[in-house]
């Protein structure tokens, strides 16, 4: 596996612990949009099944007719048509005519519900009231009686008309019944199951949305979060990667200059574009002071746009490591320095990055 390929991998794994960190944000998130969503389909059904009870307990009066006499044609297209002549403007017009009832079409359509089973050559007319318009209203059985007679010879006077005579007979006239609105069993249960459905969509929404929003962010900042990121792009070996109040890995770069340097005294330059310089070159001083063998003179250059300061000291020394704040310095800025480096013809020897505890 390449050096690319594992920082490639490492920088996916870092994604996924910069989203374990916003957590409760995530799930925050998941649960409003859950809860919204959730709680707009249940309002969505609950002003349905108002709707529904709001009609409480109405009267009703219906008659039937019979389809079946018109050869070649399907059941479907038979009890189609047949709805297609009772609830037309001509059968409207015809009733209006008969009647002298001061309908609209409107009114006429919301006045008789057409319905067939689609199992048999039966369409039913049913007319529930009291119903009130403000030109027309039945409340009486008798009117609701009046109504009917009026409605089923437009209709048979139209039927004759269009689909011919004898094709459509008035099978029969129901008793005058009760029927109570409520909400069934059934459409609760679908309610029920709509709403746990639109809660989880809004959960996975509201996971998706910060979860992206977290990810952008960090890919778009372009900061260099983890010390083999650093290493890779500043193409220098990776001398320690240092943690406040954990610098048991500095003793590694101690060890790795000791290696070119033995007995020697060594100046080294820790050319600072991050955080942590300073803290660095203390750290390193007493390591090299504990592990005796060399002396070494360390010294701490801070870089900035514009700057040669660092690179004259660093020229006049043995051994040159950047030293990078992770989540701090971006690729451009390990670049610039580098470029710098070369034009003096300074070469790194390595990189120390210092990763304070978040």
């Amino acid at each position: 596996m390449t050096e690319q390929e594992y920082v490639r991998k490492y920088m996916l794994k870092d994604i996924v612990k910069r989203n374990l960190k916003f957590i409760w944000l995530i799930v925050l998130c998941a649960v409003l949009f859950a809860a919204g969503l959730g709680y707009k389909k249940y309002d969505e059904y609950q002003k349905r099944f108002y709707k529904i009870a709001l009609k409480g307990t109405v009267n009703q009066y219906s008659v039937e007719y019979y389809s079946g006499n018109v050869k070649g044609e399907t059941l479907s297209i038979r009890t189609q048509s047949l709805i297609g002549v009772m609830t037309s403007r001509e059968t409207y017009n015809e009733l209006v005519k008969l009647s002298g009832y001061p309908l609209t079409y409107e009114t006429f359509l919301e006045l008789v519900i057409c319905d067939t089973d689609g199992t048999k050559d039966l369409v039913s007319a049913t007319l529930q009231y009291p119903y009130g318009s403000d030109e027309y209203s039945v409340v009486e059985d008798s009117q609701a009686l009046a109504y009917m007679n009026y409605y089923t010879q437009a209709v048979e006077n139209v039927c004759g008309r269009v689909i011919g005579e004898g094709s459509v007979y008035l099978l029969g006239r129901s008793d005058i019944s009760s029927v109570t609105y409520e909400a069934t069993d059934e459409q609760k249960s679908a309610a029920l199951k709509a709403v746990i459905k639109n809660a989880f969509i809004g959960g996975v929404i509201g996971f998706i949305i910060p979860v992206v929003i977290i990810t952008l962010l960090y890919l778009i900042s372009g900061k260099l979060r983890t010390a083999q990121e650093i290493a890779y792009c500043a193409g220098l070996k990776l001398l320690a990667c240092v943690k406040k109040d954990n610098t048991g890995e500095l003793n590694q770069a101690v060890l790795y200059i000791s290696k070119y340097f033995e007995n020697t005294p060594v100046r080294i330059n820790l050319i600072n574009i991050g955080t942590g310089g300073e803290y660095i070159a203390e750290e390193l001083a007493k390591c090299f002071e504990q592990a005796g063998g060399i002396k070494a003179e360390i010294q701490n250059t801070a870089v900035s746009e514009g700057s040669i300061d660092a690179y004259k000291t660093a020229m006049d020394c043995n051994v040159n490591i950047l030293v990078a704040g992770a989540g701090k310095v971006k690729e451009e800025d390990i670049s610039k320095v580098l470029r710098t480096m070369s034009l003096y013809d300074i070469e790194g020897n390595g990189v120390i990055v210092y990763e304070p505890v978040k």
